[in-house]
């Protein structure tokens, strides 16, 4: 119960929300993921940034804007290239209007258009994408619909505690033989109901187009190195690449720095299969679901993701209990992972750099994951110790006579 009270408390930054706008709505996110869910027909994946743009002069703003990211190329285009003819025409007279008075909601909330411009578009894959379109097709952008739908985050989040709560509940019950026929009946209609969803959208002719459109951008997108990704070849690259002072002070790595910064395709894979080797006793001796967090190292180690995506390291925290009990060890490693959760929180709240601040979250976690490894073999190490000796005394023997 602590640890739900704990968890929904850090989830919106103890009341802090997003630090740099200090508002449950982040408006650089919310741009891209409501404008191109909402415009996804016109839009698709790779024309929100020169409708904004054309758009945005339309109203008077965007004239210091002189590039913008081309998502078909990910290099960046001069805005005199771009034909507004052809971006207008691709929206019906009532859709262009309305995206213009949606746009004029989130101008005074952002303050560096150009990061907007330079960023990497709307991606989320087909299937949901079409589902959010439904959504909001008909929604005007106000803060109290934005608001609201920021919220749903929050009621997925109780589903989600919900579902995670009936799956040990079934687990438990599966292991004493015991049978749960709601439960049964909850996850199959569930499962029915995301097939049918699927299907849906699957069937749905759009689907083939956007796919094909998604695959390439991601494909694409993959091959890039990012400021707000932490892992060691995150690490690599921007330790590697030189940084750039802006006149404001400001820092950052130029993109074809940071690609040829990174490090050879050899050494992420080498650097994950050594992590395995020396991690496989401890896995070997762990539990089945408890060996399955031996596998956190190798997202830093391989997939460097998005700084978000390692919400999942708060799982951890349930390593330290078993039957009832603490183990002291696991508990001082848990406060370490508290500790550089905090640290990182304040650095964000006292600067609003992004590339020092990933940068130094991977240094952070970095250190945690290899102190932490230290720490699974000190309690291994402890647990043998304390394991009861094996009397080899011969057992007497009595013959008869």
């Amino acid at each position: 119960m602590t640890l739900a009270v704990a968890a929904a408390l850090a989830y919106p930054n103890l009341g802090f929300f997003h630090v740099h706008y200090k508002s449950p709505i982040h408006w650089h996110e919310t741009f891209h993921y409501f404008m191109g869910a909402k415009y996804l027909p016109e839009l698709g994946y790779t024309r929100i940034y020169e409708a904004t743009w054309v758009a945005g002069r339309e109203l008077g703003a965007f004239a210091p804007i002189r590039r913008v990211r081309d998502l078909a190329t990910y290099a960046l285009r001069d805005v005199a290239s771009i034909d507004a003819a052809a971006v207008r025409a691709r929206f019906a007279p009532a859709r262009w209007q309305a995206f213009k008075r949606d746009l004029l909601v989130f101008g005074p909330h952002i303050e560096d258009w150009e990061r907007v411009f330079f960023d990497h578009g709307y991606n989320d894959p087909p299937p949901r994408a079409l589902a959010l379109h439904l959504l909001v097709r008909w929604l005007p952008a106000t803060p109290l619909t934005l608001t609201l739908l920021t919220s749903l985050d929050y009621a997925i989040v109780l589903a989600a505690f919900w579902a995670v709560w009936r799956a040990f509940k079934w687990m438990q019950a599966r292991l004493t033989g015991a049978r749960d026929p709601a439960l049964a009946r909850c996850l199959v209609a569930a499962a029915a109901l995301g097939l049918t969803v699927s299907l849906t959208l699957v069937a749905v002719p759009r689907t083939r187009e956007l796919t094909g459109e998604f695959t390439a951008k991601i494909r694409l997108h993959n091959q890039g190195t990012y400021t707000n990704h932490v892992g060691l070849g995150s690490l690599i690259a921007f330790h590697t690449a030189p940084w750039v002072e802006r006149p404001d002070g400001s820092v950052f790595v130029p993109h074809e720095a940071a690609l040829a910064a990174r490090p050879a395709p050899w050494v992420l894979p080498t650097v994950s299969v050594l992590y395995l080797l020396v991690a496989l006793p401890l896995i070997l001796k762990a539990r089945p679901l408890e060996s399955v967090m031996y596998a956190v190292p190798l997202v830093f180690c391989a997939l460097s993701p998005a700084g978000y995506y390692y919400s999942f390291l708060v799982l951890l925290v349930l390593l330290p209990w078993r039957d009832g009990a603490a183990d002291p060890v696991r508990l001082v490693a848990m406060g370490f992972l508290a500790f550089v959760g905090a640290a990182g929180y304040a650095f964000e709240l006292t600067s609003s750099e992004l590339l020092p601040l990933f940068y130094e979250a991977s240094i952070q976690l970095g250190v945690f994951l290899l102190l932490w490894l230290v720490f699974e073999y000190i309690r291994l190490a402890a647990s043998v110790g304390r394991s009861p000796s094996v009397s080899t005394t011969p057992a007497s023997t009595t013959r008869g006579g």
